[in-house]
């Protein structure tokens, strides 16, 4: 008997000693749910602008149409190249009950002079979707997520298919160049995660932070740095 309360004993000590080295955990927090890899500060969005309506986004357009290169004729949205050349965006048809899928809308998201971009919203009846258009030649990037540019605005991340790749995107001469894809998937269909970008550090070096955890447990928070190396771009735990 004697043996056994002290085998007992041991066990429950045991128990207490794993349970204070176990990771802390999060509560998790409905706004970092939803993958957020620009930053919207700096394009002059605001932070509820994924839920945002067509009305609104018109407002916003409107504001930004006040200092850019750029005007709205009815559904067409028309942007002024540095060459002078004008470049087009049209709505998609709305009244066509047959074809709900082709009704778009096309806004002015941000003019960014630093980078020499306009950045358009498209929104349709899936989501958003963006077009980066270059202001000196009009070459386009379509993204499927709103950029996060790096300090000097040469570089930028973006991500896709909810969260699990990242995308970064370099100047090239007077052009967009898709430098590297990065898989941020962990291969265990349990695990679910949630990354945001937590800001540049240089031209080559960005951090995220991210959720992980199963279903039914609480989260916890893990930071990532990716960094350009002579191999490339490599993300790598803090």
């Amino acid at each position: 008997m004697l043996i056994y309360r002290c085998a007992a004993a041991l066990v429950v000590l045991l128990a207490g000693a794993l349970a204070a080295c176990a990771p802390a955990s999060v509560p998790i927090e409905p706004e970092m749910r939803a993958p957020a890899f620009s930053l919207l500060g700096e394009l002059g969005l605001p932070k509820d602008w994924d839920a945002y309506d067509d009305a609104r986004r018109a407002e916003h357009e409107s504001r930004v149409l006040a200092g850019a290169p750029a005007r709205r004729a009815g559904p067409l949205l028309i942007l002024r190249l540095a060459n002078g050349q004008e470049r087009p965006y049209r709505d998609g048809p709305c009244d066509d009950e047959r074809n709900p899928g082709h009704c778009s809308k096309v806004f002015l998201a941000a003019f960014l002079a630093r980078q020499g971009a306009f950045l358009v919203t498209i929104s349709t009846a899936e989501g958003l979707a963006y077009r980066l258009v270059d202001l000196a030649t009009g070459s386009e990037v379509e993204l499927a997520d709103l950029p996060a540019f790096s300090p000097s605005g040469k570089v930028f991340v973006t991500n896709r298919d909810d969260g699990m790749v990242l995308v970064v995107w370099r100047r090239d001469g007077r052009s967009w160049t898709s430098e590297t894809t990065l898989q941020l998937r962990s291969g265990q269909e349990k695990l679910e995660y949630a990354w945001t970008l937590i800001g540049w550090r240089t031209d080559n070096a960005f951090e995220l932070e991210g959720l992980l955890g199963p279903r039914e447990a609480p989260v916890r928070r893990l930071r990532r740095t990716v960094s350009h190396a002579t191999n490339g771009w490599v993300l790598t735990a803090r």
